[in-house]
């Protein structure tokens, strides 16, 4: 007997059996529950690409997998966000009758909140560096020389200013 050439229910429920056994999956088990041959179960796998047509249902299933993935953070963000901007007003509206239950610090952490979720820098973190940080040092070196006037302690100094340069990332 050749190759099927139209997919029947029979082959359809086949093939979706196999898909379903998922890590499990194998012709010779589609055969055992088809009560048919591994030899006609690998013509229909054959016939009707099913190869293919798992890694397109594959695909499919880790792309939509991936969709729903992003909409529940969106979502999660979304109430995060909510709860945020209500302790907010909540410590706005009790600052203004003086009877503010949280203190300023849970004040800040829901705003750095509010900023991690939004994607935004909750700290500032800029490097200092150019010329015009070389210019600074050179500024301290030249103020140091002439108002310290022990050798020893204005030596320590300048060295001091020059590690830190060297190390925030100045060529000074």
């Amino acid at each position: 007997m050749g190759k099927p050439t139209h997919e029947s229910a029979k082959h359809s429920a086949a093939w979706e059996l196999y898909y379903a056994l998922g890590a499990d999956r194998s012709l010779a088990e589609v055969a055992r529950r088809f009560h048919t041959s591994v030899q006609a179960v690998q013509g229909w796998s054959a016939a009707f690409d099913w190869q293919k047509r798992l890694a397109a249902r594959e695909k499919l299933v880790a792309e939509l997998t991936a969709q729903k993935a992003v909409e529940d953070e969106a979502r999660s963000r979304a109430d995060a966000l909510k709860i945020c901007r209500a302790v907010q007003v909540r410590f706005a509206e009790a600052l203004k009758l003086n009877t503010a239950a949280i203190g300023a610090g849970d004040f800040e952490k829901a705003v750095k909140l509010e900023l991690l979720l939004r994607g935004s820098a909750t700290e500032r973190t800029e490097i200092v560096g150019g010329k015009a940080f070389d210019k600074l040092i050179d500024l301290l070196a030249a103020v140091i020389e002439r108002e310290v006037a022990d050798p020893a302690l204005r030596a320590r100094l300048a060295a001091g200013f020059q590690e830190a340069a060297a190390g925030i990332g100045g060529n000074a």
